[in-house]
């Protein structure tokens, strides 16, 4: 029935009832027509707070997710919700009324089954289903008594993704039901009540070991904190992604067997918040992508071995040293799609993060292997030995600092040795070819089309001042491969991983620090991927355009019946 309250939803749209009944509008003193006061789960769906000509009849968490239809409407195309078990039976059960479609080959009628009607075939008998998807049914209530227990006593897995669902009551009339439930998943449905004012209404459900809450609007207060606990004893995987959430509060020796905590899509911006995680003393997996965080500050979150900090703006290498201070048995890290790839390139950012944390098996989903490992770790100590060079030692003060700045700096000198003398001889070196006018250089092919042609290898001596533009032509002479199709690059020790691409032709080669005894390195191009992925790119920024175009055409649609 309707009230205020009630959920509904009108095509793929959700919202909740709010008010019902007349408007104050100016001009229309004695209009009688009744309206309906809409909080939409989607604010860019709304077009204000609840207030109409200064007049406030109810009040949103968002301020444009609220509007009005009139009540005749919204009668014609808002649709209610269902029990569970007719939401299930409508999905895994044959409608006897439904007629089966046939066509006619060869004069032989052939009976049309498709997948949808043989998995309802099989799922006749509803005692056999384990895993249960109701995603988008308009589930709203758990209906009567104990039907759920006597229809479908087997579900283990129940996703309920959504749907219409506004009272906790209901969840857990629902998973009572369900003894051998262990993953539950609530996305999607707001509810009126705090997770906690059930707490004497219903007992723990001992089963359930995944718990997924995304885009509910729950908060991580102590109360939801000690709700969980108290219903969830056993749960090993929290999921709270879109949630809003800035902030976290926890409660000592509660939710101890939590091992996986997923915080995507957040608004984490301080990292003295996630320090209360501290508390979980099982967590071994802790995703963070997409928040706010630039920062991360030394705590006690030793336990979790596998972070992800993908998509946040992180931009300094210091924070780097602060993840390793803080997770110091972390083995998986992922830092994708952050400032740091941009500021210093992904090799280098790659190298960085190898050399300053130490317990690192797997970086962004590759396995860290050890010749990578002691690559990263030699580069490493050298670029903070040119660090070194050009501050005065002697000053202990500046001596602390840089130590402070580069934690492992001596133990990795212990393991690799000093590399002082060594970069101040590349210093030096690099210092006097920068006052000559030429460079003694072994050009190297290394593109497989065109190894066959002729000597591989090239000395050459060059003119600092030649353009890149100008050596791919030189390049092209020696080894046949169009200047279009090359991709230079600069390494002044063929030991060394990192060479440095030579990406501008109108540069001249001494800007890249071109010298005597140095490598120019010769790779072949490949068109077709980079078209292919540039192809990507730009279908991929139309869908997104598409999709901004088409939810503005029923955001107008939708805004000529409401106010």
């Amino acid at each position: 029935k309707m009230k205020i309250g009630t959920r509904f939803q009108i095509e793929e749209e959700i919202g909740t009832i709010r008010y019902i009944g007349t408007l104050k509008r100016k001009n229309k003193e004695n209009d009688k027509t009744e309206w309906i006061g809409i909080e939409w789960d989607n604010e860019r769906r709304g077009k204000h707070n609840g207030m109409l000509e200064g007049e406030t009849y109810f009040k949103t968490k968002k301020q444009t997710s609220g509007s009005f239809m009139k009540k005749k409407k919204f009668e014609k195309v808002a649709e209610l919700g269902i029990t569970i078990l007719e939401a299930i039976k409508q999905k895994y059960c044959i409608d006897p009324n439904e007629k089966e479609e046939s066509i006619e080959v060869s004069g032989v009628t052939v009976k049309m089954v498709g997948m949808e009607k043989m998995q309802k075939k099989y799922f006749a008998d509803l005692q056999r289903l384990k895993q249960v998807a109701l995603w988008n049914r308009r589930v709203g209530t758990a209906g009567e008594g104990t039907e759920l227990k006597e229809n479908v006593p087997e579900i283990t897995e129940l996703d309920l993704t959504h749907n219409l669902l506004q009272s906790w009551r209901d969840v857990f009339k629902i998973i009572q039901q369900l003894p051998k439930l262990k993953i539950l998943q609530l996305t999607d449905n707001r509810f009126d009540e705090n997770l906690d004012e059930m707490i004497n209404e219903f007992k723990p459900i001992e089963s359930i070991k995944t718990l997924v809450l995304n885009y509910t609007g729950l908060v991580i207060n102590k109360q939801t904190v000690h709700a969980l606990h108290y219903f969830f004893p056993n749960l090993e995987q929290l999921h709270m992604t879109d949630n809003n959430l800035k902030a976290i509060e926890m409660n000592e020796n509660e939710l101890t067997k939590l091992k996986l905590l997923n915080l995507m899509n957040n608004e984490f911006d301080n990292f003295d918040e996630i320090h209360n995680l501290a508390t979980l003393k099982a967590l071994n997996v802790l995703n963070l992508t997409n928040n706010n965080i630039k920062k991360v500050t030394k705590g006690k979150l030793h336990q979790v071995q596998n972070l992800d900090l993908n998509q946040n703006p992180i931009e300094s290498l210091e924070t780097i040293d602060g993840i390793a201070a803080q997770f110091q048995e972390l083995v998986h890290l992922r830092t994708q799609q952050t400032p740091l790839e941009d500021k210093y390139g992904r090799v280098n950012t790659r190298c960085h993060i190898i050399a300053r944390i130490g317990t690192l098996a797997y970086l962004n989903g590759s396995v860290i292997r050890e010749k990578e490992r002691k690559d990263s770790e030699t580069f490493y100590i050298k670029e903070v030995a040119k660090e070194y060079i050009k501050e005065d030692l002697s000053d202990g003060a500046v001596k602390e600092k840089l130590q402070k700045a580069h934690p492992r700096y001596e133990l990795l000198c212990s393991k690799h040795g000093d590399p002082m003398e060594i970069v101040k001889r590349e210093m030096e070196n690099t210092a006097h070819a920068s006052h000559l006018s030429v460079a003694h250089v072994l050009i190297q092919n290394m593109s497989a089309s065109t190894l066959g042609n002729n000597t591989y290898r090239h000395p050459k001596k060059l003119s600092l001042s030649l353009k890149v533009g100008q050596l791919k032509r030189i390049c092209y002479k020696l080894f046949k491969l169009e200047p279009e199709l090359q991709a230079l690059y600069y390494t002044p020790d063929m030991e060394d991983l990192f060479p440095e691409a030579l990406d501008d032709d109108d540069k001249e080669i001494r800007y890249y620090g071109v010298s005597n005894n140095g490598v120019i390195l010769v790779q072949e191009r490949d068109l077709d991927k980079e078209k292919q992925e540039a192809e990507e790119k730009k279908k991929e920024k139309e869908d997104i355009a598409k999709q901004q175009e088409d939810e503005m055409k029923q955001k107008m649609s939708w805004n000529a019946t409401m106010i």
